[in-house]
C-alpha cells in the first residue's frame, strides 16, 4: 500500500520550497465554486445571464429561473422538467419543442410559435425573389408554390447567429440538370443562393487534353458540351458567418471518354476516393464545399448563386483516402461538426472522438485535410457562440485547441456531468439529480449568495471574486471586506481556503500556517486525511483533533483507530523500529 519515505532532510527542502505557496491563477486553468442546488437543465447566454431549470434557491422549489445580474427570477408560464431544445435565431430558447420561447437577452416568455412563424415569413420572402428572377432555372410551378415551414430546413450551426434556411425547387428539365431538385440556401430576408450552380475549381483531363469545370453547366473537353459536373447528394454540416460547409459526391462525366485524372490526380487506378463507372467516363468522388453566403453579381438563368464555392476532395494530399480511427469518425452517423476560426471540427460523443479538418489545396489538388483524431475521455460536448467546441469531463471543462488537443480552461465538481457554454466567460455546468451541485461562470454574474463573479464593478463586493487581469481569487465578507492572511470557509461547500496577504487564493502545495503544516489542493481547497506526494505519505487532520487539516506528527492514530508514526517532516515510517514498537510495510504499529 505504502512505498517508501524519501528522506527527512530532502522533505525539509522540498516543505520549504513551497512554504510560500504557488497562487490558483499559477496553473493553467482556474478553479469554479460549485454552488448546491439541484438542476435538471441550464443555458448559458452573454454578460452572466442564464436560464436554469431546478432548485437554485435551495428552498425546495423548482423552477426554471431567469439569472441576471446574479438575481435568480421565476419564469411565469413554464414548468420545471420542461426540454431546452435549443437556440432560436441567435437569442430564444426553445421550451418543450416549441411551446414556448425565452428570449434570453430579456428574459421575456412567449407561447407564439416563432420557429414556425419565421419559417412562414422567411418562405414568403423567398418565393417573392424566386419568382421574379427565375429564367428557366426552376420548374415554373415548383419556383412559385408557397414553401411550407417543414420544408425550410434550418441549416446547422451558429446557433447563436442569424437562422438561414435549405429548400429545395426542381429543375426545368431533370433530364439536363441529371438531379430531381437543386438546393437553394436563404437568411430569414429571402436573399439566398443557388447551391448546386457553382463548384469552383475541378480540373478533368483527359490524355493531353484538360479543362476547369467552374459550375454544373456542360463544357467543352474533347468535343461541344462533352463534360459535366451534377452534385448528386449533399448534406450541410455547419456554418460559420460568411460561409456554408457541406458534404457533397459530385459526378464528373465526358461522354466519349474515360477520365484520366481529377485534379490533378490520377483515377485510372484502382482507388477507395474515386469510384468509376461507365467505363471509366464517370468518377465520382465526396468532397467538403465551402459556399459563400454572399451572391455572386451573375446569375444562372436568373437565379443567384454562390459568389464563391470551393470544393476539397476528402482524401489526403496524395489522393490517398482516409482509414482507421479518421475513416471512422468520417463515416459515423453520429458525428457532428462545427466551425471555428476557418477550420472545421468533427466530433462524435458515442466514440468520444474529435478531429480539426482543414481545407487545404497542394497544387491543382484540393483536400480535406483530417489531423490526428484525439480520443480522451468526453462526458458532455458543446459548441460556444463563436463555433470552438467544449468539452467536460472528470471535473475539468476542456476547449478544443483547433488543432489535436484539448486546452484546460476550468477546474469544477468532479460530480459535474452536463455542460452549457456561450463564451469563455459565460458556462453552466451541473450533476444528475444525486449530486446537486452546480456552477455558474459569468462574466456580469454578481449575486447576493456569494457566487464568484469575473467582473470589477463600483458595487459592494462580497463572495468569490475574480481579478480579471491576473486571474486570481480573493474572498470579500459581507460587509466588503477582503480576507488576508486568513482562512475562509466556504458558505456552500464548507471547505476552507487560505488567502495570503494580499487577498489572494493560495493552492497547490504546502502551506505554514500558526506552526502547523497544511497542504492545498490544485483548487485550493484543504486537504485532510491521508495523501501521498512523491511515493511518500502524510496524514492531514480529518476530524479537528487538532487544526483541522494540519500534518501530523509523531504518533497518531487515523479514523479507523490504527497507530502510526511520522517523524518531524510529517513522512509516515514503515518497515522500522520506534521506540521499540514495530511499524509494518503499510505503516501500521503492529502490535
Amino acid at each position: 500500500m505504502f512505498k517508501r519515505s524519501t528522506k527527512i532532510t530532502s522533505l525539509l527542502v522540498v516543505a520549504a520550497s513551497v512554504a510560500s505557496m504557488v497562487p490558483a491563477y499559477a496553473a493553467d486553468y482556474k478553479r469554479i465554486e460549485s454552488q448546491d442546488g439541484k438542476v435538471y437543465n441550464a443555458q448559458a447566454y452573454k454578460d452572466g445571464i442564464a436560464v436554469i431549470d431546478g432548485d437554485v434557491k435551495n428552498n425546495d422549489e423548482e423552477e426554471i429561473y431567469y439569472l441576471k445580474d446574479g438575481k435568480y427570477n421565476k419564469l411565469s408560464d413554464l414548468n420545471s422538467g420542461d426540454d431546452f431544445d435549443g437556440i432560436h435565431n441567435g437569442k430564444y430558447l426553445d421550451i418543450e419543442s416549441e411551446d414556448n420561447f425565452v428570449d434570453l437577452s430579456t428574459g421575456k416568455v412567449t407561447d407564439d410559435n416563432m420557429v414556425e412563424d419565421d419559417a412562414d415569413d422567411a418562405a414568403a420572402n423567398l418565393k417573392k425573389r424566386i419568382k421574379a428572377d427565375n429564367d428557366g432555372r426552376y420548374l415554373k410551378a415548383s419556383a412559385e408554390a408557397t414553401k411550407s415551414d417543414s420544408d425550410m430546413k434550418v441549416i446547422p450551426g451558429q446557433k447563436y447567429g442569424e437562422t438561414w434556411y435549405q429548400v429545395q425547387y426542381t429543375p426545368k428539365s431533370t433530364t439536363d440538370a441529371g438531379v430531381d431538385a437543386y438546393n437553394v440556401y436563404t437568411d430569414a430576408n429571402g436573399k439566398y443562393i443557388d447551391a448546386d450552380y457553382n463548384i469552383g475549381k475541378v480540373k478533368v483531363e483527359v490524355g493531353s487534353k484538360s479543362i476547369t469545370l467552374k459550375n454544373t453547366d456542360t463544357d467543352d473537353l474533347l468535343a461541344d458540351d462533352d463534360t459535366k459536373a451534377t452534385i448528386v447528394n449533399s448534406d450541410v454540416i455547419g456554418q460559420d458567418k460568411d460561409s456554408i460547409y457541406r458534404i457533397v459526391t459530385i459526378d464528373v462525366t465526358n461522354k466519349t471518354n474515360a477520365i484520366d485524372k481529377v485534379n490533378g490526380a490520377d483515377t485510372t487506378t484502382s482507388s477507395a476516393v474515386f469510384a468509376k463507372s461507365n467505363d471509366g467516363k464517370t468518377i465520382e468522388f465526396k468532397a467538403i464545399q465551402k459556399i459563400s453566403k454572399a451572391q455572386a453579381s451573375d446569375e444562372v438563368d436568373g437565379a443567384k448563386y454562390a459568389k464563391s464555392t470551393s470544393t476539397y476532395i476528402i482524401s489526403k494530399d496524395d489522393a490517398a483516402a482516409y482509414t482507421g480511427d479518421k475513416d471512422a469518425l468520417l463515416g459515423s452517423v453520429d458525428t457532428k461538426y462545427t466551425v471555428a476560426n476557418g477550420k472545421l471540427i468533427a466530433y462524435n460523443k458515442t466514440s468520444h472522438t474529435v478531429a480539426t479538418i482543414e481545407l487545404k489545396s497542394k497544387s491543382s489538388y484540393y483536400y480535406a485535410d483530417v489531423n490526428d483524431v484525439c480520443d480522451d475521455d468526453v462526458t458532455e460536448f458543446d459548441t460556444d457562440v463563436d463555433g470552438n467546441l467544449w468539452m467536460l469531463d472528470s471535473g475539468f471543462v476542456y476547449k478544443w485547441d483547433n488543432d489535436t488537443d484539448w486546452d484546460k480552461i476550468y477546474k469544477v465538481d468532479g460530480a459535474m456531468i452536463n455542460l452549457s457554454v456561450y463564451d469563455k466567460d459565460n458556462i453552466v455546468t451541473w450533476s444528475d439529480d444525486d449530486d446537486e451541485v452546480y456552477s455558474v461562470i459569468g462574466s456580469k454574474n454578481k449575486s447576493d449568495d456569494n457566487t464568484k463573479t469575473n467582473t470589477d464593478t463600483n458595487t459592494k463586493k462580497v463572495g468569490w471574486v475574480q481579478n480579471t487581469t491576473d486571474g486570481s481569487w480573493s474572498y470579500y465578507t459581507q460587509d466588503g471586506t477582503q480576507v488576508k492572511n486568513n482562512w475562509i470557509q466556504s458558505p456552500t461547500s464548507g471547505l476552507w481556503y487560505f488567502m495570503n496577504e494580499n487577498g489572494a487564493m493560495m493552492a497547490n502545495g504546502w502551506l505554514l500556517n500558526g506552526g502547523n503544516w497544511y497542504y492545498l489542493s490544485e483548487t485550493g481547497a484543504i486537504k485532510t486525511g491521508w495523501i501521498q506526494l512523491s511515493g511518500t505519505w502524510y496524514y492531514l487532520d480529518p476530524v479537528s483533533g487538532g487544526p483541522l487539516g494540519s500534518m501530523k506528527t509523531g504518533w497518531f492514530q487515523d479514523t479507523t483507530g490504527t497507530w502510526y508514526y511520522a517523524n518531524g517532516s510529517g513522512a509516515m515510517l514503515h518497515d522500522t523500529t520506534v521506540g521499540g514498537y514495530t511499524l509494518g510495510s503499510n505503516g501500521a504499529w503492529v502490535r
